[in-house]
């Protein structure tokens, strides 16, 4: 992972780079928090490990600022700090830390806050995956309703005879609204009370001057789009 050093002591800079690249990662350094604003600004940095007390920015100031931006990522924040008073870690839970490391910091305490942030930033990214693929097929949906429109068959005019055994509705269906060359019917069945529908799909003939059956396959296709 690629984690962003803030520090303004060259010698505790130095040290914690080396435990931090020991441990596989890839590591980026900034003397204070104003130049290391401007990378996580210019760079895709989503993990920052800050001193608290620097000149110019703060590191807790540097972690208001990120919390106050519209990042496209979740930038997970660690301050270093020798403050152990409750009111400040109070004020550095306020700015938006989500984690504290004490100095002197040792290799191992190191290595387990780095790897909790680790699982937290793996699950914000599941998280935003999830979203983006339930976005993706939200806009399909709606897509496929427009099309459904083009075509001029209003779902809300359709209307079910009583259920005696079962009744079919066979409706005409453009298949070029779903990227076919032909047309076809839609079959409707009310299931009872329920109100519940079973949906066929007939088959389809080509635009040729035959008007020969395209077949199985054409057929198929459709009824996947349509299920989708």
């Amino acid at each position: 992972m690629k984690i962003l050093l803030v520090d303004d002591d060259p010698v505790a800079r130095r040290i914690h780079s080396i435990l931090l690249r020991a441990q596989g990662h890839e590591v980026q350094e900034a003397a204070d928090g104003e130049l290391a604003w401007r990378l996580v600004e210019e760079s895709q940095i989503s993990f920052v490990v800050s001193d608290w007390m620097m000149p110019r920015l703060a590191g807790v100031d540097l972690c208001r600022r990120i919390r106050a931006a519209v990042l496209d990522r979740y930038v997970y924040v660690i301050l270093c700090t020798s403050k152990g008073a409750k009111a400040d870690l109070i004020e550095g839970m306020d700015a938006g830390a989500d984690d504290f490391l004490v100095k002197p910091v040792g290799p191992e305490e190191l290595r387990v806050k780095v790897r909790a942030g680790e699982r937290v930033l793996s699950l914000q990214q599941g998280l935003a995956e999830k979203n983006n693929e339930l976005a993706r097929i939200n806009s399909q949906l709606q897509l496929s309703h427009k099309h459904i429109e083009d075509c001029g068959m209003d779902a809300a005019k359709i209307t079910a005879a009583p259920f005696v055994g079962g009744e079919w509705t066979k409706m005409p269906m453009a298949s070029r609204a779903f990227g076919l060359r032909g047309w076809g019917y839609l079959q409707l069945l009310c299931h009872g009370r329920a109100g519940s529908w079973l949906l066929s799909v007939g088959c389809f003939r080509s635009w040729s001057p035959g008007g020969d059956v395209i077949g199985y396959p054409e057929h198929d296709s459709y009824a996947r789009r349509l299920s989708r």
